[in-house]
């Protein structure tokens, strides 16, 4: 009983970190052309993260300038700091923060099941999604004890496993790139993802 009750104490806690400001924008919006870079898995290397999106702008004549931030989700084994995590994801979600996620596929599942990022139907032309065919991801659903269902969410990802330069930073071989479903500066965000079709 003791161990439940600091787990909740520790998780309280965390979400009352996670929600006092520390992950707030003070209601700026991002300057035109700018996007706003989210590297997200259970290990990230910051500082390569900070390195790759530095080139970022190089990809597209639509993006003036990109602003980076990582989280460390750390293993589902620590609740504690998976919970302070994914709660952080989600406030700067809430705060129109971050544009793009740089996920890891497993750890994204809860999200795009949540509808957190954008169907990319809603976003692309035909032509665009053939183009992406082989690598959009979506995911089964599920029901209150975790079971998959047959049900499953909209094309939601591009698969970027293939990128190693990914796959080192975020410590993964499963990589996916999402757009969050408030983001701003669309037409730079949309130029980001098509840049990876070349």
């Amino acid at each position: 009983m003791k161990k439940t009750g600091c787990w909740a104490l520790a998780c309280l806690i965390a979400v009352v970190t996670v929600f006092s400001g520390c992950a707030s924008n003070d209601g700026k919006e991002a300057a035109e052309g700018t996007v706003r870079v989210l590297f997200a898995s259970a290990v990230v290397d910051s500082s390569a993260a900070e390195e790759y999106a530095s080139k970022l702008a190089e990809r597209s004549d639509k993006i003036q300038a990109v602003e980076c931030n990582t989280i460390s989700l750390g293993n589902q084994s620590d609740p504690t700091m998976y919970m302070a995590g994914t709660m952080k994801i989600a406030a700067m979600v809430a705060g129109k923060e971050i544009d793009v996620i740089f996920f890891d596929r497993d750890a994204a599942a809860a999200d795009a099941r949540a509808e957190t990022f954008y169907a990319l139907d809603e976003l692309f032309s035909a032509d665009e999604l053939a183009q992406m065919q082989d690598r959009l991801i979506r995911y089964h659903q599920v029901d209150t004890e975790g079971n998959e269902l047959q049900e499953e969410t909209a094309d939601c990802g591009l698969d970027l496993s293939e990128d190693a330069e990914l796959t080192k930073i975020l410590n993964s071989s499963k990589i996916g790139v999402y757009i969050v479903g408030n983001a701003q500066n669309l037409d730079a965000v949309k130029a980001l993802v098509l840049s990876y079709l070349q």
